[in-house]
């Protein structure tokens, strides 16, 4: 498929390797869980990234069997609290023939285990479980019924949902993470319509 999508595979390249990042290389992701870093724009050799202190999720020294000249980029698909990744041609390539970054993921991590690569080291931020697209629209929607300027309902959690979200948590006395998931979606369904909620104009 890839090949007939006239994608770049490099072989024995992985897609994603699990990486550790210092401190001021994670400064630049969002800590939310449901904020989604892709890097993209900054794509540096294996080699260069070990000089910033980037390391193998198991902390030892970065380094490919494939050369360390490959280009790779940062991807942290949860987050700052969750597993980082780098990225390689190869992930861009499943990408071209299904552009999810989530399904890219899977594909990538169950390739790396195929081929005898390690476990996750870092473990999923799985205390509040996330949402699908339409109940994350839902969710915008009851957000919308109660106030918050949320804008469009689309499924797709930017930064007014989840400033909504953390304002809604305080209210309620939850931590304060602005998590768009499954926490705050049944605290808010419990309740149910409110008395008082707002409509959007016709």
């Amino acid at each position: 498929h890839l090949r007939k999508r006239r994608a770049k595979w490099t072989h024995g390249l992985p897609a994603v390797v699990e990486v550790r990042v210092p401190a001021e290389v994670a400064a630049a992701i969002a800590p939310e869980p449901d904020a989604e870093y892709v890097g993209s724009q900054d794509r540096r050799s294996i080699a260069q990234w070990a000089q910033t202190g980037v390391k193998q999720g198991d902390g030892s020294a970065l380094k490919l069997a494939a050369g360390n000249d490959q280009q790779a980029y940062l991807f942290a698909p949860t987050g700052a609290r969750g597993p980082v990744f780098l990225a390689t041609v190869n992930f861009d390539a499943i990408l071209h023939y299904n552009q999810s970054r989530r399904y890219g993921l899977a594909v990538s991590l169950l390739l790396n285990r195929l081929q005898g690569g390690p476990a996750l080291a870092a473990a999923w931020p799985t205390d509040d479980p996330g949402l699908s697209r339409a109940q994350i629209k839902e969710l915008q929607e009851m957000l919308y019924g109660l106030g918050y300027e949320v804008g469009v309902a689309d499924g797709i959690p930017g930064a007014k949902t989840r400033d909504a979200v953390r304002e809604e948590q305080a209210r309620r006395n939850l931590p304060q993470d602005g998590r768009v998931g499954k926490r705050i979606y049944d605290a808010i369904k419990e309740t149910w319509p409110p008395v008082a909620i707002r409509t959007r104009p016709q």
